[in-house]
């Protein structure tokens, strides 16, 4: 699908990010594939013109995920008390 108004517009995207500096604006977004789009817009005053086609930019390269492990006996379940607090009551 195309719209004149918006040319090349990613027709999967998920996600998107605007960011204004100065005079211009500019938009951001990311396909379901990974792919990234990006437009600029102008403001002036009050006017925002925004006459600029879609422009694919350099695929980032996914993080490497990194797994740590925490060792169960420094982690208290959520319904045993502090060992300092057993045995108190409540007023």
């Amino acid at each position: 699908m195309t719209d004149p108004a918006n040319p090349d517009y990613p027709a999967n995207a998920c996600g998107i990010a605007i960011e204004a500096r100065g005079n211009a604006a500019y938009v951001k977004v990311v396909t379901t594939t990974g792919t990234v789009f990006q437009t600029v817009g102008n403001i002036t005053g009050g006017a925002f013109t925004w006459n600029q086609g879609w422009v694919q930019q350099a695929t980032p390269t996914p993080a490497a995920l990194r797994a740590f492990k925490r060792s169960m006996d420094s982690v208290a379940a959520p319904h045993h008390a502090p060992k300092g607090l057993k045995g108190i009551k409540r007023p």
